[in-house]
């Protein structure tokens, strides 16, 4: 597979992701803190445009914990009940407390069109700089998460300081949404970092201030 036939590919996801107002879906995730890779977690995400995220631990470590960002609102800070004792919520800036937005990222990288847009950067960079050699494998038709999935794996050379993201990325494109459903990555000890996938994605659903809103009787905060 060419970078280009992979580009064309995130490209067919940034067009879908452009077309939609909110989505939500089942979000399973594993990320490495340090030397060690967590357990996985399943979430419930709720993503309204031009920035609202609300997530719910399903299962995991932390099974209840709420969290709600809204970009413009709360002075910039998420609302973060732990669904445990003490029964608190708690308003928390979401650089410096990033952990709890269910990532290595802040929740403000949170959602699929940020994952979209750092494998559309990587794929432009490897285009401008074919002395890195970088390497994009086809997996052809798939199934992830229950549904069809074209996949490819974006290889960059296994030397730190290229800039990329990623020494390896595994990159699925759903087919009923043309969204991404899955993405693992590996650093350059072909460790696993992060393995991300979206289950069950269900497109302009309505969602509204309510479903960003604390004070919502349906959450727990």
């Amino acid at each position: 597979m060419s970078l280009e036939e992979a580009s064309a590919v995130v490209r067919e996801m940034q067009a879908a992701h452009a077309a939609l107002t909110d989505y939500r879906a089942v979000l399973h995730k594993q990320m490495r803190y340090e030397e060690d890779l967590a357990p996985l977690e399943k979430l419930a995400i709720k993503f309204k445009k031009p920035f609202s995220v609300y997530l719910v631990w399903l299962e995991g470590e932390h099974q209840g914990r709420e969290v709600i960002y809204v970009q413009g609102a709360n002075d910039g800070n998420m609302w973060v009940h732990n669904g445990s004792f003490p029964d608190l919520t708690l308003s928390l800036d979401p650089e410096t407390c990033q952990s709890l937005s269910g990532s290595r990222h802040p929740i403000t990288e949170a959602g699929i069109g940020f994952i979209i847009d750092t494998i559309a950067a990587d794929l432009a960079k490897a285009k401008k700089r074919p002395l890195d050699t970088v390497r994009c494998w086809n997996y052809g038709q798939r199934q992830e998460f229950g549904e069809p999935a074209r996949c490819f794996e974006l290889v960059t050379p296994p030397r730190k300081n290229l800039g990329y993201y990623a020494h390896r990325a595994y990159v699925c494109q759903n087919r009923r949404t043309g969204l991404l459903n899955r993405i693992t990555v590996w650093d350059h000890r072909n460790l696993v970092m992060e393995d991300v996938g979206f289950e069950n994605i269900q497109v302009n659903v309505g969602l509204q201030a309510k479903d960003f809103d604390p004070e919502n009787p349906d959450y727990n905060f």
